[in-house]
């Protein structure tokens, strides 16, 4: 679900270290 979250916020695992992008997800993630 994570991975996923990230793609939808044009994060790849290659680039999911970009805090600012990444931060998003996290925020996603936790709801």
């Amino acid at each position: 679900e994570f991975g996923q979250l990230c793609q939808q916020h044009g994060i790849t695992k290659e680039n999911i270290f970009d805090m600012t992008k990444a931060d998003r997800c996290l925020q996603a993630q936790d709801g």
